[in-house]
């Protein structure tokens, strides 16, 4: 019979002990009960093999709260809008600017927007102006609530220098623009507005209100740069030509209706590259024109709505492409 040696005999009885007192007895309510998933478990799973269990049990490992507080804040996605500027519009001087700032700046009957932001405007000027004159790269919003602007001098809507000129009409409000027969240019002027509703830079019109626009002068409404209708009832009669962007005018939605001594619509870019195009993508029209219902450089594309004319001259006069959906181009 073989000998066991008391070397090789008292280490393995100490192992045996140890693995009794470690054995998975563990109470049923303890999270770290068998069959209980629970991070704790997950993280000790994950733990080396060459760690070492702790011996003492004040350093026994507790199970991990992976609950997420819901006071713990998210960053936030919603973009902040600036808080409006009201004007309340009125004759002989006495507007009124809910604002204590230098953003708005009142000069008889001509309104001078200033600063870049939102301003709600109600209210009527008999013989005024509304004048935006904001840095070149700022862009500004108006919200009409019942705006009625008639100017015996020039525009009744100038944006003079905004990079981007946003007109909100408001839901079951009626606004009426009307400017000048003779305007009147202060001297050394580089840049001369020619439309009732003139931008110098990007316009855009939407909303689900109404806006009259009546342009004794020249055009109706008009953008230097880029004009898009995407809402609204706009009715439009001008001397000459009815709505006008230089590099492109794009409507995707709103009811139309234009009635001018020219062209209804007019876009007149042949340089830039993806500029000079008018595109009608959804929305009703009614154009009724002394020369062409729409006239553009590069293309003309309908793609939906109705677009009903009435032309002197052409329906549409364009030296590119012109794409229109069958039953979307209507002859009055």
């Amino acid at each position: 019979m073989k000998k066991i040696s008391y070397r090789t005999f008292i280490p393995s009885l100490a192992l045996a002990i140890l693995c009794s007192t470690c054995s998975c007895q563990t109470d049923p309510k303890s999270p770290t009960a068998i069959g209980t998933a629970t991070p704790s478990i997950a993280l000790t799973s994950a733990t080396s093999q060459n760690e070492q269990a702790p011996t003492s049990s004040t350093n026994q490992t507790k199970p991990i709260d992976v609950t997420i507080s819901n006071e713990t804040k998210q960053p936030s996605t919603q973009e902040v809008l600036p808080k409006p500027v009201f004007i309340t519009l009125k004759d002989n001087a006495t507007t009124v600017v809910d604002d204590s700032s230098d953003c708005v700046f009142v000069e008889g009957n001509t309104i001078i927007i200033q600063k870049e932001g939102i301003y709600e405007i109600k209210g009527t000027l008999s013989d005024g102006q509304i004048r935006i004159e904001a840095k070149a790269t700022d862009r500004v919003e108006l919200i009409l609530r019942g705006v009625h602007v008639t100017s015996t001098t020039g525009p009744a809507l100038y944006s003079k220098s905004a990079k981007k000129t946003i007109i909100e009409v408001k839901n079951n409000t009626q606004n009426t623009f009307t400017d000048a027969k003779e305007y009147q240019f202060p001297n050394q002027q580089q840049t001369q507005p020619n439309a009732c509703i003139f931008s110098n830079g990007d316009l855009t019109l939407k909303g689900k209100g109404s806006l009259t626009v009546v342009g004794n002068y020249n055009n109706g409404i008009a953008s230097k740069d880029d004009l898009k209708i995407t809402n609204g009832n706009i009715q439009v009669t001008a001397a000459k030509n009815g709505i006008k962007g230089n590099d492109s005018i794009s409507i995707s939605g709103a009811t139309i209706q234009v009635q001018c001594g020219k062209d209804a619509f007019k876009v007149t870019n042949t340089e830039k590259e993806n500029k000079g195009f008018f595109l009608m993508e959804a929305g009703k029209i009614l154009a009724i024109a002394g020369d062409d219902a729409i006239q553009a450089p590069k293309s003309v594309t309908i793609s939906g709505g109705s677009f009903t004319y009435q032309a002197s001259g052409k329906k549409i006069k364009c030296d590119g492409t012109i794409q229109v959906k069958d039953g979307c181009l209507i002859q009055k």
